[in-house]
């Protein structure tokens, strides 16, 4: 739980640290990604340049709708299900799934884009043009711009059983071209389509295919960003006896991409297998087997890579863990070599746990999803099927516990589907049956990368003197559980005391406002906080607001807190919409701000040892602090 927004300061570490990357290997990929993260920046309200220095700080968080569970499907009659979803690299996202009857016939394809805070992106719309027949099973994949594809099946469009078919979107949801034909084949049926995008808008689709003589092979054709053929159809199985089936395919920045299947190869019921390739469309190596343990059937694989082109695979296996169906995984660098052993993801492994999806960050964090349940109980929601994950950091430790991530729990909540951004904060797209009054519909949940879905997004905390007392106001985007703030008193930044509870909202998207307003102050500097408090006993600090108070109000002077300090410091300004400069004992200028208010947050983590001298401006005012950087 968190009830501050950090993501910029992240997010600027890694351009720090991509920076200082750049100018040691002049790499194009660093070069990207700096691009990219600058795009971030901005969209955060942080300036910065390929000079490596941040010139203004201090954004407000957005509010996210999806910090609660929500409702996708606008349209709500019959079913909507099996959802799929991707993201760019500002957080931006669409989700795909296909709709029963909406399109006057039987199945269609139908989507919602998503601003990076949760919030709709302009209506529901229709993917699929040709709507006779059936159109799903769907794969989604998106460019770091925010342009997109959507493909699926569609049954009988090609004269012969199913073919793949697509859709590129630009980035504001407008179509860039027309509907497209995939398959080159068109004998028998080509069907559960999966697609991959580079950062430029390169794009390769895989398919399960009935046409290399035996009971089905896995195909793929590569794009150009402007949708046009890159190559030819291509067959990623060598083995070709018997089936092989569902493909899932990963790819990073620079178009390297693996493609994973299940196929009757490993000696006892299918076995999960992968094919890596260049960006060219090269193989890289040769098919490789992936499951160690190969008794009975291992399937269902999923698979996730990082921006170096290290990935992890997931797959679910029978009986391994001594019941029904359990999740597995194996980790990968890039050349293709084992990092670790195979390893159990599911911690509770009564009855069935299946279907996985995993996501992973530009940094190799991961994290997986499946569906756990059984028709007769015991149910691991308390009612039939739900949805839970585990988060991993990127040596292939576990970061934290198995999760729950469906709040309602009534009936079937299944077919879950993970994305993540490049900062590691991911959404979870599922479908759950009679939630919205229907049938089944399809929901979503956001995480930040530690796991939390913030209760309370602070917006703001502020404090200032009023008259022979201490106003404090602080702002919410949103709230889910939240029975209120405990506001706490130091006098001298270590020992805290209550003095007085402000009751929250509960449960609200809906932005809120709050005072309090402290009647006995000491005088000089007295230190603010809220612990936020949930419902269930769980609690958060805020970041610590600094009041220098005497009667007639704040005293003229700047103040630095702490001080001494490592990592951050709070500066109390004697006036708003303040010029900061911070100079090195050398005079060099090291850090420029424009601080927009009286209470302001620097970052100092980049800086070495020493003492710095802080310079506060406002029109011909000048104030002077020094600051000692341990």
């Amino acid at each position: 739980m968190k009830v501050f927004n950090t993501r910029h300061t992240n997010l600027y570490s890694k351009y720090y640290r991509e920076f200082k990357r750049y100018l040691r290997t002049g790499r194009m990929k660093s070069l990207h990604l700096l691009l990219r993260y600058e795009r971030q920046l901005q969209r955060l309200g942080v300036a910065a340049t390929l000079s490596g220095a941040i010139l203004a700080t201090s954004p407000e968080a957005k509010s996210q709708s999806f910090q609660v569970e929500t409702l996708v499907n606008t349209y709500t009659t019959n079913s909507q299900r099996f959802p799929n979803i991707a993201i760019d690299a500002d957080g931006d996202f669409v989700v795909v799934w296909e709709s029963t009857s909406q399109d006057g016939y039987s199945y269609g394809v139908y989507g919602q884009r998503y601003n990076r805070d949760g919030s709709p992106a302009g209506n529901e719309f229709q993917v699929n043009t040709y709507t006779d027949q059936n159109q799903r099973s769907i794969g989604v994949a998106m460019d770091s711009d925010g342009d997109f594809v959507v493909v699926w099946h569609s049954y009988a469009q090609d004269g012969s059983g199913y073919g793949v078919y697509g859709q590129r979107y630009n980035k504001d949801g407008t179509t860039a071209d027309s509907e497209f034909r995939v398959n080159t084949e068109t004998g028998f049926s080509q069907r559960d389509p999966r697609v991959a995008m580079d950062s430029d808008g390169n794009f390769v689709v895989v398919w399960a295919s009935y046409q290399d003589g035996y009971d089905g092979g896995v195909y793929g054709q590569r794009y150009n960003s402007d949708g046009t053929i890159a190559g030819s159809e291509f067959q990623i199985n060598s083995y070709t006896t018997l089936g092989q089936s569902d493909p899932s395919i990963a790819m990073n920045e620079d178009g390297n991409f693996v493609v994973v299947w299940a196929s009757y190869q490993d000696g006892d019921g299918t076995g999960v297998y992968g094919q890596r390739y260049n960006s060219d469309g090269t193989a890289a190596g040769g098919e490789f087997l992936v499951n160690t343990y190969t008794t009975d059937g291992q399937s269902a694989p999923s698979v996730a890579m990082d921006s170096d082109g290290n990935f992890v695979i997931a797959w679910q296996s029978q009986d391994q863990d001594g019941e029904e169906t359990g999740i597995y995984g194996q980790r990968y660098s890039s050349d293709g070599t084992k990092e670790g052993n195979e390893f159990q993801i599911n911690t509770f492994t009564s009855f069935y746990q299946y279907e996985p999806s995993v996501a992973m960050d530009t940094d190799g964090d991961f994290v997986v999803v499946w569906t756990s349940g059984y028709y007769s109980g015991p149910y691991q929601d308390g009612d039939g099927y739900g949805v839970y994950g585990q988060r991993y950091n990127k040596d292939g430790t576990t970061a934290g516990g198995e999760f729950q991530i469906n709040t309602y729990t009534t009936s079937y909540q299944f077919g879950a589907y993970v994305e993540m951004d490049v900062d590691g904060d991911f959404i979870v797209v599922w479908q759950s049956y009679e939630q919205d009054g229907y049938g089944y519909g399809v929901y979503g949940q956001a995480y930040n990368r530690d796991g939390t879905t913030l209760p309370v997004e602070l917006l703001s905390f502020k404090g200032h003197s009023l008259g022979e007392s201490v106003k404090l106001e602080w702002h919410t985007a949103s709230e889910v559980n939240n029975r209120g703030f405990e506001v706490e008193r130091s006098t001298d930044g270590k020992s805290w005391k209550a003095i007085g509870f402000v009751a929250g909202n509960g449960t609200t998207l809906e932005a809120q406002n709050y005072t309090f307003l402290d009647e006995q102050p000491a005088a000089g500097i007295n230190y603010y906080r809220l612990q936020q408090v949930d419902f269930d006993g769980a609690f958060e600090y805020s970041e610590i607001v600094v009041v220098n108070f005497e009667l007639g109000g704040v005293k003229d002077e700047l103040m630095v807190y702490p001080n001494p300090t490592n990592g951050t410091f709070q500066v109390q300004l004697p006036q708003a919409n303040a010029r900061l400069q911070l100079y090195n004992a050398q005079g060099s200028l090291v850090k420029s701000f424009i601080a927009a208010d009286k209470n302001f947050t620097i970052n100092i983590a980049d800086l070495a040892s020493g003492i710095y001298l802080l310079k506060a401006q406002t029109g011909e005012q000048v104030w002077m602090q020094r600051v000692v950087v341990e």
